[in-house]
């Protein structure tokens, strides 16, 4: 039971950030050589992209490459479910069921674990980007433009033009500090390339805390606009709830997570409205917490240690009131053991305490910073802040830097009021790192700015524009967003 459940939420947790895979055939990032024409271009644009579960391989570069992310499809998935449920009625237990689930989802996402001195358990590869995006035109561009950052990419290159735009992949599991080296290198190709001394950054998602460590370790000397779209650069309430041990599953949470993914289909929410009135959620809220409260040591035991608190990343988004809870409830008495995890951990608390003052001072020095977040979605029903207003994965408090937001489905008390209000009463911008440049996008996406969308323009521009963009800058491009189909944007009011 323990080991399922373990997995299970790891998995849960993860795919929350899961995007589309990246296409094969890419150069190694060490050592490549340009082979296209660069243009006199005055800042070149570096996207940073955020988590991708899909992006390793196995035996990476040769004829038994693989995926290391395991098949996730009906003829792998239903065998052991049905021997599972055989079990489960022979025996008249759920443990049969749980240990075949277990053992699927570990055949899953096992390959991605790390040890516990915070290194990779095992030897990974993945497609990496060095050049500008006008060496691999065929892939990320004409065959291009599929998944969210990908997207990103295909319309930058083709505003800009593809060698003046670099993209920018990593190992989203590893150390921050050790990520803005790798981003350093490409920041310092770029500036050679075009022979220039600043570029632009768009950081997608946990992109954005690989640009904190980069300011951190790095300087910002050399960037002269960075725009954190739905970036994970603040923390996130749903790591520092999980790595504390508050797993939560409420009746109103779960119900708001499953009618949001129901939105659109009308008969679809009349049902999950009549069991909300008839108790049903409650009901699963009454029986979770009683399988919680048996086995959540169980549970944390294994699910923190084996799965995630290992990999270095999730410490950087551990908010910084929460870190000594955090750490207490997972290592205590095993300090020695985790010893080079807690190391880690603690360099990166370090920078997150810090992480204002890196900002201030970097905006201080010239650099232009804007922050596009999206809100009305609702938050993984599994942890304690889970009410929170969310873009569908990440909390919208905490990508748009520190904003005072309501929580999903509800408004500010009347005690807000001013310019930094959103129409709906939802949220005040006052209190955001910085205010006069974050944009907010009513029922947008996470990341969004798919390719050719009014988002993706609206992002191109505060790329484009000649000087610091506000928001005021444009009328088309108010504070308060609110996204149509196909993301298009009108002002929200």
């Amino acid at each position: 039971m323990k080991r399922f459940l373990s997995i299970l939420l790891a998995f849960t947790f993860l795919s929350t950030v899961l995007s589309t895979p990246l296409a094969l055939k890419a150069q190694a990032f060490e050592g490549a050589v340009s082979s296209f024409p660069l243009s006199d271009v005055k800042t070149p644009l570096i996207v940073v992209r955020g988590v991708d579960l899909g992006a390793y391989y196995t035996d990476y570069g040769t004829e038994k490459q693989a995926p290391a992310l395991g098949d996730l499809n009906a003829k792998v998935m239903l065998p052991p479910l049905v021997k599972g449920l055989a079990g489960m009625f022979w025996e008249g237990s759920l443990e049969p069921l749980l240990d075949q689930v277990f053992e699927l989802v570990e055949s899953i996402l096992g390959k991605l674990s790390y040890d516990k001195a915070g290194n990779p358990a095992y030897a990974l590869g993945q497609n990496r980007y060095p050049l500008s995006v006008a060496n691999y035109y065929d892939e990320l561009v004409t065959n291009g433009g599929n998944g969210a950052e990908e997207g990103i990419v295909k319309g930058a290159a083709e505003r800009f033009g593809a060698q003046n735009v670099y993209y920018f992949t990593y190992d989203w599991r590893e150390n921050p500090f050790k990520i803005s080296d790798e981003l350093a290198q490409t920041i310092d190709r770029a500036l050679a390339d075009h022979e220039c001394d600043k570029v632009n950054l768009i950081c997608a998602s946990m992109g954005g805390l690989e640009a904190v460590a980069y300011f951190d370790k790095h300087g910002y000397e050399k960037i002269d606009k960075c725009v954190f779209l739905s970036a994970a650069f603040y923390g996130l309430y749903m790591v520092s709830d999980l790595f504390c041990g508050r797993v939560d599953i409420e009746a109103d949470n779960l119900y708001n997570f499953i009618a949001g993914m129901a939105a659109d289909n009308r008969p679809l929410e009349i049902f999950l409205k009549g069991l909300k009135i008839a108790g049903a959620f409650k009901l699963v809220e009454f029986f979770a917490d009683k399988i919680l409260e048996k086995y959540k040591g169980k549970l944390f035991d294994e699910l923190l240690t084996d799965t995630l608190a290992t990999m270095p990343v999730w410490w950087a988004l551990i908010l910084p009131e929460d870190y000594e809870e955090a750490l207490g409830f997972l290592f205590e008495g095993r300090e020695d053991e985790y010893a080079g995890i807690i190391e880690i951990s603690k360099q990166l608390q370090t920078m997150m305490q810090n992480r204002d003052a890196i900002l201030k001072e970097a905006e201080d020095a010239g650099v232009s910073f804007s922050v596009i977040s999206a809100y009305n979605r609702p938050a993984l029903p599994l942890y304690a802040r889970a009410g929170a207003n969310s873009d569908g994965g990440l909390e919208t408090a905490l990508i748009s830097g520190g904003a005072t937001v309501a929580e999903y489905g509800k408004r500010l008390d009347g005690g807000f009021a001013g310019a930094y209000l959103s129409p709906d009463g939802v949220i005040d911008a006052s209190t955001c790192i910085f205010p006069d440049s974050t944009w907010f996008i009513k029922n947008g996406q996470h990341v969004g700015c798919g390719y050719q969308s009014q988002q993706a323009e609206f992002l191109f521009d505060l790329i484009a524009y000649e000087g610091k963009a506000m928001v005021n800058t444009w009328p088309e491009y108010p504070q308060y967003l609110i996204a149509g189909q196909s993301q298009s944007l009108g002002s929200l009011k």
